[in-house]
């Protein structure tokens, strides 16, 4: 019975996808939204409606995907050329490293009297919003955060970005438009999905490169570090991929990226499978408005400043989501603002975030520490 439900789950998240990119072309509303937030509400749905247990199967098909697609998304493009625009994005992603320090800190001091532990919890946040979801489980170890605390803040880090993750992939980019200056540069955004350009040899066999290079990342994690280290594999991951990119071969084979996007895609029914509205609804109120307080005041101060430095709307919006998301979550979003040249640099800087992230949650954590005096 328990195989016939896995199954029946891991059915529903690998097809989903299909759906969605189907009701994009052919329903007007559904192609407002996109496939990615249709994906999206399609596994929170799943999980909501309490008729599947989907969450253990989506937390595997969701560790599985990604190494998959982020090779495939880069071996089809002219990646040399894309890694170069980077300059652009770095600015835009120093400014959202400085601003979640920065709100972090004052927070951090500010909700001290309701929340004696504001200074671990300042520097998880920090962290986790300047280079991604894996920097929160390092620092909440280095800092010696009791359990309960961290799964608590975990929980409202769901709640928060999952919420904004839903503004990025629908309304951020006209509101940040109004303001900021557009793109200048080719965005890629137009994808033929003929039947010509869905060629399954050649899909295959980027497929197949892609699990080569998952593979050969993985066993470079052990060897190196005695196990799987998350920032390693995704750096592994780029670099594979743009060797891959680099050779003729494969760089040439058609529909590499319409795989990833599929892939991608899982990983977002994936996710929105994992929440759980017991564990969302069992955290501490001051904890959530403590998180929501970060994101947002850091969000707003990176778009001020981006204003100020006159960076352009797409850049800006990338780097945030590098920054607050990490790599596994460019491709949706550089999808979600139609600028798909834009993921080699993303995945770049979601990279440099998983290095830095730890690092500046760390210093975030002392400082506040240091300023109350605890």
């Amino acid at each position: 019975m328990l195989m016939l439900h896995n199954a029946t789950v891991l059915i529903y998240l690998l097809c989903f996808p299909a759906l969605a990119r189907w009701l994009a072309r052919h329903q007007r509303w559904a192609s407002v939204l996109g496939p990615v937030v249709l994906c999206y509400a399609g596994g929170m749905l799943l999980s909501f409606s309490g008729l599947l247990q989907p969450h253990k199967v989506a937390l595997s098909l969701s560790e599985v995907v990604v190494p998959l697609a982020i090779p495939l998304l880069l071996m089809g493009r002219n990646l040399w050329v894309e890694i170069r625009q980077t300059g652009k994005s770095l600015l835009s992603f120093g400014l959202a490293c400085f601003s979640v320090c920065l709100v972090s800190t004052v927070c951090g001091v500010l909700f001290a009297p309701q929340l004696p532990q504001s200074w671990q919890m300042a520097g998880m946040v920090a962290g986790t919003y300047s280079g991604g979801t894996p920097n929160m489980a390092s620092i909440g170890q280095a800092l010696a955060v009791q359990q309960e605390l961290f799964l608590w803040v975990q929980a409202a880090d769901v709640v928060t970005g999952g919420l904004f993750l839903m503004l990025l992939f629908s309304v951020m980019k006209p509101l940040a438009s109004r303001f900021l200056r557009p793109f200048d540069g080719d965005t890629e955004m137009h994808m033929d999905e003929t039947a010509a350009d869905w060629r399954i040899k050649e899909m295959g066999l980027g497929l197949l490169a892609s699990v080569v290079i998952a593979a050969s990342s993985l066993g470079a994690s052990v060897g190196l570090t005695g196990g799987i280290s998350v920032p390693l594999v995704m750096c592994l991951l780029t670099f594979g991929g743009l060797l891959a990119s680099a050779w003729p071969r494969l760089n040439r084979l058609r529909g590499t990226d319409l795989t990833g996007d599929y892939l991608i895609q899982v990983f977002c029914v994936a996710i929105g499978a994992q929440l759980q509205l017991s564990t969302l609804l069992s955290g501490s109120f001051s904890i959530l408005l403590f998180v929501a307080v970060i994101l947002a005041g850091a969000v707003l101060l990176q778009l001020l400043l981006a204003w100020l430095l006159k960076l352009d709307v797409d850049s800006s919006l990338i780097a945030m989501s590098a920054a607050i998301y990490g790599p596994p979550f460019i491709a949706p979003v550089a999808e979600a603002i139609r600028n798909r040249s834009l993921i080699g640099p993303g995945l770049t800087l979601g990279v440099l975030g998983y290095a830095l992230g730890t690092w500046l949650g760390l210093a975030v954590a002392y400082g506040v520490k240091s300023l109350l005096g605890v």
